[in-house]
């Protein structure tokens, strides 16, 4: 069964949220420049957001553009995030995992006692 975007393309929405977030990227953006640069970079923020909610196909090239160039940061932070999430819990669960060990032991020692 095919999907109703069958040309692997992103909905209209997506690009849409896409020009916002380089839009408000540019206005934060703006926001640590000079006056002069302040004014050039809030109108351009205001011509993206503006001919991105009308017009979001005109995103498309530089949305998958920005996909292709930030996949392989993606994928590292995937891959740091995994390693740190392994590392972080591994420690732990190897304590708990021995301190039941330890305890189930004695209560086994103190049962042959009996």
């Amino acid at each position: 069964m095919r999907s109703p975007n069958h040309k692997g393309e992103p909905a209209r929405r997506t690009l849409r949220h896409f020009a916002w977030i380089v839009a408000l990227g540019l206005l934060v953006l703006a926001r640590f420049c000079e006056q002069a640069e302040q004014t050039y970079l809030a109108v351009v923020s205001a011509v993206i957001f503006s001919i991105g909610t009308v017009l979001p196909r005109t995103f498309l090239w530089p949305y998958k553009l920005a996909l292709i160039g930030l996949y392989p940061f993606g994928w590292l932070a995937t891959i740091i995030f995994a390693l740190t999430m392994h590392i972080s819990l591994r420690r732990p669960l190897g304590v708990w995992s021995r301190l039941a060990y330890l305890i189930h032991r004695d209560k086994l020692s103190s049962e042959r006692r009996r």
